[in-house]
């Protein structure tokens, strides 16, 4: 089982906890108590390591596939895009193919 290092961030009025995965750079599980950001980690980090980041698609395309545990709202939309076969010529994109994840592309 592999380990990873953790960084825990707690909002201003401590009504949200974010678990940073150091060595993931953009894996983050976001919930309301310490707690459940803690044993919402594991999936954040399976669901990032299913697709395989690219900064050269930049932080939108890759945060994408962590929408649930993101606490960005575009994120949801750019995965949702990505699955329409929006993006076709970035890495995710590309890989979302591979994978048959992408339900129709855009023409």
């Amino acid at each position: 089982m592999t380990e990873y290092a953790l960084y825990l961030e707690s909002g201003p009025r401590r009504r949200t906890t974010m678990v940073h995965v150091l060595d993931r750079l953009g894996c983050i599980a976001q919930e309301p108590t310490t707690e459940e950001a803690l044993q919402a980690a594991p999936e954040a980090i399976r669901a990032y390591l299913r697709l395989e980041p690219d900064l050269n698609d930049g932080v939108a395309l890759n945060i994408a596939p962590l929408w649930e545990w993101v606490p960005w709202k575009e994120a949801q939309r750019y995965w949702e895009e990505l699955l329409a076969g929006k993006y076709q010529w970035s890495s995710i994109g590309k890989q979302l193919q591979e994978k048959g994840w992408v339900k129709r592309p855009c023409d």
